[in-house]
């Protein structure tokens, strides 16, 4: 038999002890999450919602720094120079940027607890030490502070007196400041807005892999560990029987497949007319597996105790009684049952042309020879695993020796079910630890961090929600303002309330416009992308870009309505007398 090595089907890296947490090999591959994409991902979101910070206070600075021309022109007139100008704006970020520093210091002290349940992860601050944050945290302060500042700064400190003070004027403002202003709104709902879509699509496929048909019953299962055993495994029939007595059980198997499994049980299978042999998943189950777990039957049977090659099961000890029942299996052959998936890798192209064909496979190891295995059954294609994972091509065979039990429940109180099941256990076998849960909780589990993840991005894109209308509502606010006189005049001249409205509100609404043709295909590429990493996933259709599209617009014309309403209700003889 030729033998595929490891490095065909198994991918072997060294990985330095300290990056273990994050290289993969810390815990099986069905629960993602602690991985540096992951923690680069949320890291270049809290970078964007800082951003968004940072755009907001560049907005409302340069928004209100034309209410300070004259300040700055009788600084100028009294002696002082440009550089102390931006010295004194400079510091005025730095002061509003430590005040937000502290705050979210508390907020990080308050939250982390939080956070740390949901990411199922030991979180804690340290301050101060060899591993402490309060350097970086400075360093962050300071980026920000002169980030957020260096603009209005200079922009502040470059008016000209003679210019201010000859117009009399208190306000004054440079060519583009307008344009500035609205290119920095898009890129705050360009960021929202891409969030938004990255949290619809992270929710619908956390649904889709919660509700998606995995080829079994979920419901109404509970699997218990430990049932290869030496304690157990001369038992084993015994318990079974036993446990179906219980009131409330429908069926019990034994089975070296479970659900949300890690590990897989391979084998290597000679195909007659191929070269190579095909590893597939080879797994022990009792003939009771098939009706408990619910799996369909395409084509043939499944596996019976009314045949005898349907029995593969060898006396363990004593040694010469071991070896003479392992030469005669090899003579003679077992029955197995495959699934649609390893009858397309075998080369079948309905399951019926499956039937009645033998292969090949080494059941006691490759030193003992090839066993032939005749194919009488094919079923559907099951996910026990993670919808992340292709479908495992399968085998299924009776060796009467089972690593757990699955039982089958209709009762409506299964806790008493599992409670009954381990008075049995340990009654038969006191010695062997009882453990037993139920499939569906352990299969929401392999989605936990995508469902924590998902949470997450909803966290954030509230959070760059909230920062983005607060910027809007200021700028709305500072917009209706200065245009008091200009809507006054509107209204003389017979305009309605709802077209100064609607004058304001679609001055708001072409930046958010503009954010979506930047953010639909930055999200699409994020998502399409990390979709990618599921072997059943759900399509990227248009639906979750023009929800968040609507949401965003919404929100923005939700913003600025307030402000619109009330300017549009100005009496335009006080709007007259403003200036």
């Amino acid at each position: 038999c030729q033998q595929r090595r490891e490095g065909d089907r198994y991918d072997w890296r060294l990985v330095n002890v300290e990056d273990v947490h994050l290289s993969g090999a810390a815990g099986p591959l069905e629960k993602p999450g602690n991985d540096r994409r992951t923690i680069l991902t949320f890291a270049i979101v809290a970078l964007l919602i800082l951003a968004m910070a940072a755009v907001n206070f560049v907005n409302l600075a340069t928004a209100r720094a034309s209410q300070r021309a004259r300040e700055v022109a009788l600084r100028k007139v009294l002696g002082a120079k440009r550089g102390q100008l931006i010295a004194q704006f400079l510091a005025e970020s730095a002061l509003v940027s430590a005040i937000a520093v502290l705050l979210a210091l508390v907020m990080v002290e308050v939250s982390l607890p939080w956070l740390a349940a949901l990411l199922d992860a030991d979180l804690e601050a340290d301050w101060f030490g060899p591993r402490g944050l309060i350097v970086p945290v400075v360093a962050l302060w300071s980026v920000v502070a002169v980030a957020g500042g260096i603009y209005p700064a200079f922009y502040l400190s470059r008016y000209q007196p003679a210019e201010v003070l000859k117009a009399n004027k208190s306000s004054a403002e440079p060519l583009g400041t307008g344009r500035m202003r609205m290119a920095l709104v898009v890129v705050q709902f360009a960021v929202s807005i891409a969030l938004i879509v990255c949290t619809i699509v992270v929710y619908q496929q956390t649904r889709f892999a919660q509700d998606n048909d995995l080829g079994f019953r979920r419901e109404g299962l509970i699997q218990v560990s430990y049932a290869n055993r030496a304690a157990i495994v001369p038992q084993i029939e015994n318990l079974m029987r036993q446990v179906e007595r219980i009131d409330g059980v429908e069926g019990v198997a034994g089975t070296n497949l479970r659900v949300a499994m890690a590990e897989t049980i391979t084998m290597s299978v000679q195909v007659p007319g191929k070269q190579e042999p095909e590893v597939i998943g080879f797994y022990s189950v009792s003939p009771e597996f098939f009706d408990t777990l619910g799996l369909r039957l395409v084509a043939g049977r499944t596996l019976s105790r009314q045949f005898a090659n349907d029995d593969a099961s060898v006396p363990l000890d004593p040694p010469e009684s071991a070896a003479a029942a392992q030469r005669a299996m090899l003579e003679r052959g077992a029955n197995i049952v495959i699934n649609q998936a390893a009858a397309q890798r075998f080369g079948f192209d309905e399951p019926q042309a499956a039937l009645g064909r033998q292969v090949r496979v080494p059941m006691f190891g490759a030193d003992s020879g090839l066993m032939p295995a005749t194919i009488v059954g094919v079923v559907g294609d099951a996910r026990f695993r993670s919808l992340r994972d292709p479908v495992e091509p399968q085998a299924f065979f009776d060796r009467r020796i089972y690593n757990n039990l699955a039982i089958r429940y209709s009762a409506a109180d299964p806790e008493r079910v599992r409670r009954e099941v381990g008075e049995i256990w340990r009654r038969l076998a006191p010695e062997v630890p009882y453990e037993a849960d139920y499939a569906d909780r352990q299969l929401a589990a392999v989605y936990a961090a995508d469902a924590a993840r998902g949470q997450a991005f909803a966290g954030f894109s509230l959070l760059a929600v909230v920062i983005a209308c607060l910027g809007l509502f200021g700028l709305s606010a500072f917009t209706a303002e200065r245009r008091t006189k200009e809507i006054g005049v509107r209204k003389v001249f017979g305009a309605r309330s709802r077209d100064i409205v609607g004058l304001l509100a679609w001055q708001f609404a072409k930046p958010v416009i503009v954010a979506n043709i930047i953010a639909w295909p930055l999200a699409w590429y994020v998502m399409e992308g990390w979709l990618q990493g599921f072997d059943a996933r759900i399509p990227l259709g248009p639906a979750p870009f023009l929800v968040a599209a609507v949401l965003a617009l919404a929100i923005a014309l939700g913003t600025v309505a307030g402000h619109a309403l009330r300017v549009s209700r100005t009496n335009p003889i006080h709007a007259l007398r403003y200036e």
